[in-house]
């Protein structure tokens, strides 16, 4: 499950933007779980590098892979990247490999 989670593209709310030299951000996101029966996602809070993205404040919702933020989110983006990892969380739940 941990590579799932970090391998999957997610997006998180930035909820604190760290000390410049830590160059972390502080994210509330969702990761995929299981719980012996089906996997789902819980909500989190984690720390990312902040990458190569610019100008990030907190409330903005940003992207990322492999624990590093990857760009800033349009709120229709963050609708289009939720339903493709539901689409993924089905997927898995349905998938008879398990």
């Amino acid at each position: 499950i941990s590579n799932i989670n970090l391998c999957r593209i997610s997006w998180g709310k930035v909820i604190g933007v760290g000390v410049p030299e830590t160059n972390l951000i502080n994210l509330e996101t969702s990761l995929l779980e299981y719980n012996k029966k089906f996997f789902e996602t819980k909500p989190r809070k984690i720390a990312v590098k902040k990458g190569l993205v610019e100008n990030i404040q907190e409330g903005d919702i940003v992207s990322f892979h492999w624990l590093e933020a990857r760009e800033k989110l349009s709120p229709s983006q963050k609708d289009e990247l939720e339903l493709i990892n539901g689409q993924l969380v089905d997927f898995l739940n349905h998938w008879e490999g398990l």
